[in-house]
């Protein structure tokens, strides 16, 4: 411990830093996650406490040392909850979804859909939602996790399934969703 206190300084700025690097990463791929804006806003609190107590000299008492304190147990308890919660939230969107589930064994029986075809259930003017995963189409307009046909850097009205294969939460997050139709690429 005492050597986190002695170079807390050093841990503090290589946050900042990694926390940067993150953020351009994942944005660049997914968009804003509200639970990462949250940790890092705790973060960048932080630094900016430290760097005015740091510039004014203050003593390491006092009220501003004891939210320095505060905001770092935040941070730890902020970035356990932006790691945790994208699972903890796709599980209830399942759990809690009013939509039937259908076996992708049934898609034979339902409509088939081209690249060209899935393009124009974009979401967007009043269009539906679907997304494509291993050939199997996927209604997403009642998700609320897909607003106006996106949902973390992904487009509805395409495929899928290179981008779930890598994804943390994989194909668990089309179970609680309806299947309108086959794939055929």
């Amino acid at each position: 411990m005492k050597i986190f206190v002695r170079n807390h300084r050093f841990f503090g700025v290589s946050t900042a830093v990694l926390l940067i690097a993150h953020f351009a990463i994942q944005f660049s791929q997914f968009g804003i996650n509200l639970t990462g804006f949250l940790a890092a806003a705790f973060i960048i609190l932080q630094v900016a406490l430290g760097i005015y107590a740091n510039l004014s000299h203050k003593p390491r008492k006092g009220a501003w040392f004891v939210t320095h304190r505060l905001i770092a147990i935040l941070i730890v308890f902020g970035i356990a909850f932006h790691l945790l919660a994208p699972y903890s939230l796709n599980n209830a969107i399942i759990k809690n979804s009013s939509t039937v589930v259908q076996s992708t064994e049934t898609t034979s029986n339902l409509a088939r859909f081209t690249k060209d075809d899935l393009a124009t259930f974009n979401g967007k003017n009043g269009n539906a939602a679907y997304v494509a995963y291993k050939n199997v189409v996927y209604d997403v307009t009642n998700n609320n996790q897909w607003v106006n046909g996106q949902h973390n850097g992904h487009h509805a009205g395409s495929d899928l399934t290179q981008a779930i294969s890598a994804s943390p939460h994989g194909d668990k997050v089309f179970k609680g969703l309806p299947v309108v139709g086959e794939y055929i690429n």
